[in-house]
């Protein structure tokens, strides 16, 4: 039974399930009797249109299966389908998880039902053993993945998803990492051998290639990163990543009224790394939102010392960076203890988010819902080409933020400063706050005289410092720097 003829019939039970009770007056056993078999239906149909697939097993268990076998022996084919979303967004929300159950029931069938794993929700992985196990001629064995992972390739393109449905085009886009062991790297086991077939399809994916076979580059990478990994891991424990603060300021009199914190990895007083040395890996093993959420404690407690000691005002603020992986994966009412504990208004606290074409409704429910909480959100880093004005009122955005550059590189030409005059009209008229950042010269400075900006950012005034500098920074600027 297809997804739409299934849904037409839950459609349809429901409109006779309410029909029944408004005519069935005299016949309240019937109608009882109805009731409880049209309920159970729609119950066992939900269950089962959610159920796992059958032999689905988490991550481990490919390592659990295959415990006592020799790693050197077997290959892993990682295979994600890339396409998903579109079918979930234009089509039914059912049809990524039936597409997904149909490849996983084909390759079962046709390599067998004990090789082929559920990796993640759209992701399966393949383990097959090497023809010849005796031979470990790296070439001989680079052509034999290859080789399979075509044919698994060609299986899952030429199998019929779906029948008898308007989805019969359905074409499954993929990518898909393979990875061995070689005469120079070795994996002690399956499970390390699958997380280098991972890495594999993400390099894949990066390079926009559909399929990748792990070689002794990309393992030499990927060992790299494992030790930049680790070296994560024990930044943790001792403590390492800690909120460098930059000012913000008001243009009239350059007096700081703000503090935007940004993640530092600080190794030692002489190593202090940017996050965008080190978000991306982070990210990829899904550690910046505890970073986050450590930066935005340290943060709340160094506003709590500001404020009690009177050395800012009530309506001194801080401005947090919020990554969209932190975004979707955070439960806010972490946020709400942190600002009871240590005392700060949710509207003191604004969260500054980077909004790109992958922003999804997920990433705007969860903007919504810091906003029910009485958080202030800022748009980071517009230009003409990203500036999405209904986005901006649909969200109820409180501020947005430009780069100096991006202004000095404008033509200037009529069209684009008509734009420019209409979007800070519009920011007046709904009392959105607009930054400029990136100010490095006193060029820079007075061009900023000409944009109408409500708070400045930039070098220029200081590099981002640490809590102690940060505080004599405000102390000695306190009425404002003299420029």
């Amino acid at each position: 039974m297809s997804v739409y003829i299934s849904n037409y019939i839950k459609v349809f039970l429901v409109v006779f399930l309410i029909l029944t009770n408004y005519f069935i007056d005299d016949y309240t056993y019937v109608r009882l009797l109805l009731n409880i078999i049209i309920g159970l239906y729609i119950i066992f149909t939900a269950f089962y249109n959610s159920r796992p697939i059958s032999n689905t097993i988490s991550k481990n268990k490919i390592n659990l299966s295959f415990k006592n076998k020799n790693a050197n022996n077997y290959f892993v084919v990682l295979i994600e389908m890339t396409n998903m979303n579109i079918y979930s967004q234009f089509y039914d929300l059912e049809i990524p998880d039936l597409i997904l159950k149909k490849i996983f029931g084909c390759l079962k069938k046709n390599i067998g039902d004990s090789k082929v794993f559920k990796y993640s929700e759209n992701q399966i992985a393949v383990v097959i053993r090497f023809n010849e196990l005796e031979i470990l001629n790296d070439k001989i064995r680079y052509n034999e993945q290859l080789l399979w992972a075509n044919k698994l390739k060609i299986m899952i393109k030429k199998y019929p998803i779906l029948s008898n449905t308007s989805t019969d085009n359905i074409k499954v886009e993929m990518s898909m990492g393979v990875a061995a062991n070689t005469f120079l790297y070795n994996m002690n086991n399956m499970d390390e051998l699958v997380r280098l077939a991972h890495f594999t399809l993400i390099e894949a994916k990066k390079r926009k290639v559909e399929l990748l076979i792990a070689d002794e580059s990309i393992k030499a990478i990927k060992k790299d990163l494992d030790e930049f990994t680790h070296a994560l891991e024990a930044g943790f424990k001792r403590d390492e990543f800690n909120p460098f603060y930059q000012p913000i300021l008001e243009p009239t009199n350059l007096k700081v009224v703000g503090l935007e914190a940004l993640v530092r990895w600080q190794k030692d007083s002489y190593r202090i790394i940017e996050a965008s040395k080190f978000k991306d890996i982070a990210t990829e093993k899904e550690l910046f939102g505890k970073i986050d959420t450590i930066i935005i404690k340290k943060t709340l407690i160094m506003y709590q010392y500001l404020r009690t000691r009177g050395i800012v005002s009530d309506d001194f603020f801080i401005v947090v960076n919020l990554s969209k992986d932190t975004l979707l994966n955070t439960d806010f009412n972490v946020f709400k203890e942190l600002l009871f504990t240590y005392e700060v208004e949710s509207e003191q606290v604004e969260f500054d988010i980077q909004i790109d074409d992958k922003i999804t409704d997920i990433h705007m429910h969860k903007i919504r819902r810091l906003k029910e909480l009485g958080f202030k959100i800022s748009l980071d880093n517009l230009s003409l080409n990203n500036l999405n004005i209904d986005l901006i009122v649909k969200l109820n955005i409180d501020s947005i933020k430009f780069n100096v550059n991006f202004l000095n590189n404008l033509q200037h030409s009529d069209k684009e400063d008509s734009i420019l005059e209409m979007l800070f009209n519009f920011t007046k008229k709904y009392k959105i706050k607009t930054y400029l950042k990136g100010i490095e010269n006193k060029q820079d400075l007075l061009y900023t005289k000409k944009s109408d900006v409500d708070y400045l950012q930039g070098y220029y005034f200081t590099k981002p410092l640490d809590k102690e500098n940060i505080m004599n920074f405000i102390k000695k600027y306190e009425h404002g720097i003299a420029i």
